[in-house]
């Protein structure tokens, strides 16, 4: 019975042996297949993916743009609207499509632009002129490489300040762009201390285009654009209210020293008197230090002082020309042409916007909703949120995985049969040794090692 038992055993494990093996020949085969399709095709699913993945982020990036330049240019439009009261709405659109209209045609962004019409609008220039005045800023911009916002502001202060001495909106923006061309300062630089320097000038009296041609010849001495700034506002307030001794040093130079001697024709008379004078007496009727710096860069040289206020006052369209030679280069072109793809992104947004807004609206109502469960059930909300991070992560494993799948296939392709047909050895061989072992030899064995361990 015992040797009807052993054989029974041999030939089970044997075919336990042989099925194990018909097995992993057939997965081996199978995933040899499996392994050759995706090797095949490796290529294409790395380029389909890489197409969807390029696909997306551009898609999803273009929209998402659109839309918060959609979202961000109407709460600009609506910033404006709203100092015009009631009356705002109606300039919606018009100010809108005059903003897109100058951005493309100086190649301004909308930003600077949106922030320009706020402060024309802020400042009571009426709406049905604000675009205009944009236009005029934003040729400014262009003629002198600066922002409308920044030239925007430069206009305003001289219409302000010398609105009677200009012939129009255009001849101010010539006035401002001769300026800076004739000195040596940019126009951002020009707009930063003007603000500050023409409201004492005209209180002293000071022409316009003598303002003018005193910052360029201060600025082409040497003279940084905020120092030369500072020393002319001392200078005229030193004018406004002299002190004892510039009077009495004026008065040895032939001028009663006032605001009078700055006021129309005298100023370039009061220069040559003092352009006469000696160190003492020009640092006297400048009254300080920095205001010395100024006079004295003047009067050093007063014919060249003259020859660029000729060249002021010889201004006619100067901002026009330049803005349309500056429009002609590489450069503005990019400006162009970034601010018309811009316009599409805007298109887009505006157009998603109103499909989004009741979307916008249900989530709020969602986001509240979620708010509250979390504050009643903290627990469970700990609990869920654990839960949702770790689905996160494993989409991460996942994800990366997919990614690698080509490569991993590849590798176990390799791999695989190998340890396939290593069980398949495994097998056989634990059924031979187990029919040894349970035959004569196998006790044998067993005798001699249960002898010698006595």
């Amino acid at each position: 019975n015992s040797n009807l038992d052993l054989a029974a055993l041999q030939v089970s494990m044997e075919g336990m042996g042989g099925a194990a093996k018909e097995q992993s020949d057939k997965g081996a085969s199978a995933f040899d297949k499996f392994a050759k399709t995706i090797e095949t095709n490796a290529g294409t699913i790395r380029a389909a993916g890489m197409a969807l993945t390029a696909f997306g982020a551009v898609t999803t990036t273009a929209f998402g743009i659109g839309v918060k330049a959609a979202a961000d240019f109407q709460l600009g439009i609506v910033n404006v609207t709203n100092l015009l009261g009631t009356e705002g709405k109606k300039s919606t659109v018009e100010f809108s499509e005059g903003i897109k209209r100058i951005a493309v045609t100086f190649g301004q962004t909308k930003e600077s632009l949106v922030r320009a019409l706020f402060e024309i609008v802020s400042s009571g220039i009426p709406a049905g002129d604000a675009l205009n005045f944009l236009n005029e800023a934003a040729k400014l911009a262009s003629a002198g490489l600066s922002t409308t916002d920044v030239t925007t502001s430069a206009l305003l202060t001289t219409m302000v300040a010398y609105g009677k001495e200009v012939r129009d909106l255009s001849d101010a923006s010539d006035f401002l762009f001769q300026t800076q061309n004739l000195g040596r300062l940019t126009m951002t630089e020009l707009a930063s201390g003007f603000g500050s320097l023409a409201p004492i000038a005209a209180q002293a009296g000071v022409k316009l285009d003598d303002l003018g041609a005193a910052i360029s010849t201060v600025t082409l001495a040497g003279i940084s654009s905020d120092e030369t700034m500072t020393s002319l506002r001392a200078l005229f307030q030193s004018f406004i209210a002299p002190t004892d001794d510039a009077k009495k040093a004026a008065a040895e130079l032939g001028f009663e020293l006032n605001a009078n001697a700055l006021s129309g024709n005298n100023f370039v008379r009061t220069l040559k008197l003092i352009s006469g004078g000696t160190v003492e007496q020009i640092e006297a009727i400048s009254g300080s230090i920095r205001s010395f710096k100024g006079l004295a860069s003047i009067v050093q040289d007063t014919n060249k002082f003259e020859e660029i206020r000729a060249g002021i006052i010889d201004r006619n369209n100067v901002a026009m020309t330049a803005a349309g030679e500056v429009t002609k280069t590489f450069s503005k072109q990019t400006d162009i042409l970034k601010e018309s793809v811009g316009l599409l992104s805007l298109a887009f947004g505006n157009v998603l916007i109103p499909a989004l807004q009741p979307i916008v609206e249900s989530l709020k109502g969602a986001v509240a909703g979620v708010t509250a469960f979390t504050q009643e059930n903290p627990k469970l909300s700990a609990t869920l949120i654990t839960l949702t991070a770790g689905i996160g992560a494993l989409s991460l494993v996942l994800g990366a995985v997919l990614i690698a799948l080509p490569s991993l296939v590849a590798g176990l392709s390799i791999a695989l049969p190998a340890a396939l047909s290593a069980s398949a050895l495994a097998a056989g061989a634990l059924t031979t040794a187990l029919t040894f072992l349970w035959g004569p030899g196998g006790i044998l064995i067993v005798g001699v090692a249960a002898i010698t361990s006595i």
